[in-house]
């Protein structure tokens, strides 16, 4: 089952408003519309409800549908808003695409016209839902790489370093520039052993292959010298479903009190 889109449909006209609601109701089960009859109920409306998107008139009372969005935006930066317009023009469509709409319908006659809005609301929303889970996969995903306990680098599948977290460039006194582009198993916390580099380069290999690996090893750090680590390697796996990238996580199995402080 489709999850629910909410929509607020504002015109100052409330029969267009309620025709308008009930055919994009009519058209996608998952829509669900409430019609408010001016921008200030519609800004009240956002405030003490949460929509998906917004859907409105241009030509109103108090303010049009352009300062209507510029409202929104205030503290909806993202929100959908599609501008639904009996008052139609080339100047008017180039300032609303200006202005950042999630899309502009001149209204017309007959029915057909609701369902390329229903189409315009919800691939917008699908857009915006899209965008909101990427940022907060990233912010979850960036909670996890801060981590000040573990050493943490993102490879391409062939070990060259795409990124490592703070914690590991603290470890060894160095700079990201430094590390990034270099094949993981020649940064300075695996250069003291020909023996660790060949191993992590064959697990390495082993993750590539769509394996979880995961095994002890040693590195090296600048302020504790070498360091026991439980390692894991995680291969990612992208749209096309093949491992795109590597997660290495190293943690201390040694018992090291404030070792996080000492690595700084």
């Amino acid at each position: 089952m489709a999850m629910p889109i909410r929509v607020l449909l504002v015109d100052d006209e409330p029969d267009l408003a309620d025709m308008a609601a009930l055919f994009l109701e009519r058209e996608r089960d998952a829509l669900e519309t409430d019609a408010v009859t001016g921008p200030d109920d519609a800004l009240t409306r956002l405030k003490a409800d949460d929509f998906d998107c917004v859907v409105s008139d241009y030509d109103m009372p108090t303010m049009n549908g352009l300062e209507l969005l510029d409202s929104v935006r205030d503290d909806h930066p993202e929100l959908p808003f599609v501008l639904f317009t009996g008052k139609g023009s080339e100047e008017i469509a180039s300032e609303a695409i200006s202005a950042g709409v999630s899309g502009y319908l001149q209204k017309e006659s007959g029915t057909d016209q609701y369902t390329v809005l229903a189409n315009v609301v919800a691939n917008a929303v699908e857009k915006y839902r899209a965008e909101c889970a990427l940022h907060e996969s990233e912010r979850r995903f960036e909670a996890v790489f801060d981590d000040p306990f573990s050493f943490i680098g993102l490879l391409e599948t062939n070990g060259t370093v795409i990124a490592v977290n703070q914690t590991a460039l603290d470890a060894v006194d160095e700079r990201a520039a430094v590390v990034e582009g270099k094949p993981f198993w020649e940064t300075p916390w695996w250069s003291f052993s020909a023996d660790v580099q060949a191993e992590l380069r064959d697990r390495i290999d082993e993750a590539t292959d769509d394996e979880f690996v995961r095994f002890r090893t040693r590195n090296w750090t600048k302020k504790l010298g070498c360091l026991a680590l439980d390692v894991i390697i995680r291969p990612v796996r992208g749209e096309s479903d093949a491992v795109e990238t590597l997660i290495v996580e190293g943690r201390s199995v040694e018992n090291h009190d404030g070792w996080s402080e000492a690595l700084r």
